[in-house]
């Protein structure tokens, strides 16, 4: 299964997003979000962020939104950082 991305124009709001591909058939797309992305697909299988992740990963059904498509919304915070052998080392 190849697995790869496109950028297109939102149907509706016009704004640019992600799409992901998996053999040329959208599987989910990107969406910026404030302080972060929201991504959206019918197919997630399972969700797990990588150890000592530290932003915020909220996993929502969908079914209260329209149309009802499961998603996860990202938050980030952006902080200087170098990486140390095999780590992210953040920087004060």
């Amino acid at each position: 299964m190849a697995i790869d991305f496109r950028v297109a124009q939102h149907s509706i709001t016009g704004r640019k997003i992600v799409q992901v591909l998996m053999d040329s058939t959208v599987v989910g797309v990107i969406y910026p979000t404030v302080g972060g992305i929201k991504i959206v697909s019918a197919h997630f299988s399972e969700v797990n962020p990588p150890s000592g992740f530290e932003g915020e990963i909220l996993v929502d059904d969908g079914s209260e939104s329209f149309p009802p498509i499961p998603h996860i919304i990202v938050s980030f915070a952006p902080r200087q950082y170098t990486i140390v052998g095999n780590k992210l080392v953040y920087l004060e």
